[in-house]
């Protein structure tokens, strides 16, 4: 169980773009087999469900709060947003019920796991959670699909500019506003472009497009670049 939402924590991390390795994974499994195994021997047995319920909703209040920071770092026309929204909250409270149920153990034994309200409560909602987060993150992974197909659409893939269709998506909603401020529109050429590539290959020449494009866009916010052939 702590090996699965280790293995769901990573994908999450994955789906928000974050490089991972499954070493601190396997490393994090290792751990808490270890740990279990010193706590049911040297403790008791109802310290091995306490042990496994806190880290799980450690795992939980971490899973949520990883989603719910990505979904802040993601534009706001993003269709992840709310999917990772909805995900993050859940599992959140999931961690909080899960936090309650190993004080909750600790407090009254082990007949605690299967026994009383709150363990209908937190069983019920774990099935919500489960099922849910099947469906949640089918959403997540064609929304970022949508999202990548978008901005192929309308920007250029060597440099993150617009395109041509991008830039007049972003005509429309400039003028699309009431009383739209003044806009300016600013045409220029690399010198020797040409040169570049002929003396230093093509390679050198996307090198070229792509820091011309980052020096422009680090002027401001409201600059679009355009790259045309």
């Amino acid at each position: 169980m702590i090996l699965a939402l280790l293995l769901y924590i990573v994908g999450v991390r994955e789906l928000l773009g974050h490089e991972h390795t499954l070493r601190p994974v396997i490393a994090a499994a290792v751990g808490f087999l270890v740990l279990q195994t010193a706590v049911t021997y040297g403790v008791s047995t109802v310290a091995r469900f306490v042990v496994l319920y806190a880290v799980m909703a450690l795992l939980y209040l971490g899973m949520g709060g990883a989603a719910l920071h990505g979904m802040r770092r993601l534009d706001r026309d993003s269709s992840l947003r709310w999917p990772l929204a909805t995900l993050g909250v859940m599992i959140v409270v999931l961690g909080l019920l899960a936090l309650v149920r190993a004080l909750v153990i600790a407090r009254d034994g082990a007949g605690a796991l299967y026994q009383g309200w709150f363990a209908a409560v937190y069983f019920v909602y774990g099935s919500v959670v489960v099922v849910s987060l099947a469906v949640i993150v089918v959403w997540n992974v064609f929304a970022r699909m949508s999202d990548a197909l978008n901005r192929l659409a309308r920007h250029d893939p060597l440099t993150g500019a617009l395109n041509r269709h991008g830039l007049q998506e972003a005509l429309q909603r400039h003028f699309a506003q009431p009383n739209a401020p003044p806009l300016a529109l600013l045409a220029f050429d690399i010198d020797h472009f040409k040169r570049i590539n002929d003396n230093h290959g093509h390679a050198t020449g996307d090198t070229v497009l792509r820091a011309v494009v980052r020096a422009l866009l680090a002027r401001g916010d409201d600059i679009r670049v355009t790259v045309r052939a």
